[in-house]
């Protein structure tokens, strides 16, 4: 019988903010997120639900802004317990239903047509899941009353955009306040502060004991900071990113005790001064000083060398005690000499034409053969076709444009591949490693197997190896963080994988959730579908005959009853065998009811017969009472 239902009583009042009547909470200035609802349900008859004892029915509750039509503004699920028609429920504690909205439940009461608001129930599991008409309106809770006197100005997404706080009254645009105003007097503002000015003049003034400091626009170009003070204090370094420039006048910059020691540039010419007796450039871990004397100009560093990156042209000898490095090409007008303290000496003399020189040499380090050999302290040399490096830990730096480097390194068996930095040597990072010339590690050091991959931990599975078609699709296979083997397709490290191999035992599993899925309807009878199917063995023409056979089915014949699970590639049909499962528990559950059936009839036969024999063993009896 199709169940009819009506209401007849209804109340709307505040409740706690989880909806648990037996735990007591802190008050605070929110209203809760919660609406108690009672009513009174009973059947197309007029008899109460849950007469004879107290039954759960599930009921979906939908706030609507229209008496009639229009969709929900919000809706959720509940079980909701019927005791001889009554029942009273929470709104607000329940779940979502299907797609429908179930955000705050405040959020179903915000606009200006707030005013009009009419809840709708439908009690599901009835024919056609109809909703109870009419929908009723809903009016006035006492938190409403709060709106008199607000204690905060929200926004529709919840955000208290402003409000006080014990004694601070704070102001803000989100979910956190950008200005608090203190009753005690000053602010804080947390980001920026924008002063659009439609013209030239003031923007901020500061006013200290009657000395003003004022920032202000004084015309498209120029932004002014003056002040009435004598100057202007920095106790902290001064970091400037544009140049800096003097207002019509020399700049000059020195100790404000010493006239003597400054370095100025001048106004009226293009002239840099510096009046010094030396001039020391401090790096992070070294310093390049010029001192000045009567006869000479010297130039000092504690670096390992100067390096030039252009010519250099010296008209006169060059003598070098150490090293001596050059980019570019060194343009000689007289001979380059490269003495040691011991008076040995590399010299290469200039000739008429400037343009051919001879290296003579006296030191071992450096060795250039006869043969075309070149030999560098013995540890590297050119081999004919062959680069060779021997010694301890022989290393290869290659280095590019912008300073970043890799290495090929050798070390106690293994060849590296390592990243780097320019000059501050390579980090702890390995790209590659080739160990006992056998195991290939990608990110570990030293590899266990020929092939040793350790990749990331970030997102939910990180992808140790990918396998992508040219310019398109690819798979993506890792371990994520409690070692199971994950597979994904087209995905990042920041969505769910396809399927995974579970790490305690080895089985292969999908993922299935619910809220990973769409278009959800129930299978169809499959019982007389699945009973024409004709499982067969066989081999593959691939394989060969003295070989086990295979279970299975012929694409062909599935393809008739269930032409879904058939897949045509590459010309040849194919089976995707995972969905045998589930259409083998439908038939077994359709199998079941028609067995349910079948007994439910014969029970019915069985209570007939005996209906009938104790018809007739009453009847028997009585003539046997006749008679006697």
């Amino acid at each position: 019988m199709k169940n009819r239902s009506k209401w007849i009583g209804m109340m709307v009042m505040a409740a706690v903010a989880l909806g648990q009547g037996d735990v007591t909470q802190a008050a605070d200035a929110n209203p809760p997120e919660r609406m108690t609802y009672q009513g009174y349900l009973v059947d197309g008859n007029g008899a109460p639900l849950g007469n004879s004892a107290p039954t759960n029915y599930d009921v979906v509750f939908r706030i609507y802004k229209a008496k009639q039509g229009g969709n929900a503004l919000w809706a959720e699920q509940q079980t909701v317990t019927v005791d001889k028609g009554y029942f009273s429920v929470l709104l607000g504690e329940g779940s979502q239903y299907g797609s429908e909205n179930h955000n705050a439940l405040s959020g179903a009461f915000d606009g200006t047509d707030v005013s009009d608001r009419f809840i709708g129930i439908t009690v599901t599991g009835t024919d056609g899941d109809v909703e109870i008409a009419p929908r009723l309106k809903l009016v006035t809770s006492p938190y409403a009353f709060t709106a008199t006197q607000a204690r905060k100005v929200s926004d529709g997404s919840g955000n208290a955009n402003f409000y006080k706080e014990g004694t601070d009254l704070k102001l803000g645009a989100g979910s956190t306040p950008t200005l608090t105003l203190p009753e005690a007097g000053g602010g804080t503002l947390s980001g920026a502060l924008t002063l659009n000015l439609p013209d030239w003049g003031n923007g901020l003034i500061i006013n200290a004991n009657g000395q003003t400091t004022t920032f202000e626009a004084n015309d498209a170009i120029w932004f002014d900071i003056s002040t009435g003070a004598s100057k202007f204090y920095f106790n902290k370094p001064v970091a400037v990113k544009g140049g800096l420039l003097s207002y019509n006048t020399d700049a000059t910059l020195g100790p404000s005790n010493n006239t003597d020691t400054y370095l100025q540039v001048h106004d009226d010419s293009d002239k840099i001064t510096a009046q010094a007796d030396e001039f020391r450039v401090q790096g992070d871990s070294n310093y390049l000083q010029t001192k000045f004397s009567s006869n000479k100009v010297e130039l000092h560093t504690d670096a390992g060398s100067v390096y030039l990156n252009k010519p250099l042209s010296v008209t006169g000898i060059i003598e070098a005690s150490s090293d001596l490095k050059s980019g570019g090409d060194v343009y000689m007008l007289d001979d380059i000499r490269f003495t040691n303290a011991d008076g040995n000496a590399w010299m290469i003399p200039h000739n008429a034409t400037g343009k051919k020189g001879t290296l003579y040499q006296r030191f071992d380090e450096v060795q250039i053969e006869g043969s075309g050999k070149l030999k560098v302290g013995g540890d590297a040399r050119i081999d004919g076709n062959r680069l060779v490096i021997s010694g301890t830990n022989p290393t290869v730096s290659l280095r590019d444009s912008g300073e970043k480097d890799y290495y090929v390194h050798a070390n106690e068996d293994r060849f590296y591949i390592l990243r780097g930095e320019g000059d501050a040597g390579w980090d702890s990072t390995r790209p590659l490693t080739i160990w006992q010339g056998d195991k290939v590690g990608i990110n570990q050091a030293t590899p266990l197997d020929e092939l040793h991959i350790v990749h990331g931990t970030n997102g939910n599975y990180a992808k140790g190896l990918r396998i992508q078609r040219q310019g398109g699709h690819y798979w993506a296979i890792g371990v994520d963080y409690v070692g199971d083997l994950v597979f994904g397709f087209n995905q990042d490290d920041s969505t769910s994988y396809k399927a995974y191999v579970n790490d305690g035992n080895g089985a292969w599993v999908t993922a299935s959730d619910r809220r990973l899925k769409t278009d959800i309807e129930p299978i169809g009878d499959v019982l007389n579908k699945v009973g024409r199917l004709q499982p067969s063995r066989y081999r593959f023409k691939t394989e060969s005959e003295e070989g086990e056979k295979s279970y299975g089915f012929i694409a062909q014949d599935v393809q008739k009853e269930f032409p879904e699970l058939v897949e045509d590639k590459d010309g040849y049909l194919s089976l995707g065998y995972d969905a045998f499962g589930v259409l083998s528990i439908k038939a077994i559950q359709e199998l079941r009811s028609e067995k349910n059936r079948e007994l439910a009839k014969k029970e019915e036969e069985i209570n007939e017969l005996k209906a009938r024999l104790a018809k007739l063993e009453a009847l028997v009896a009585g003539l046997a009472g006749k008679e006697g």
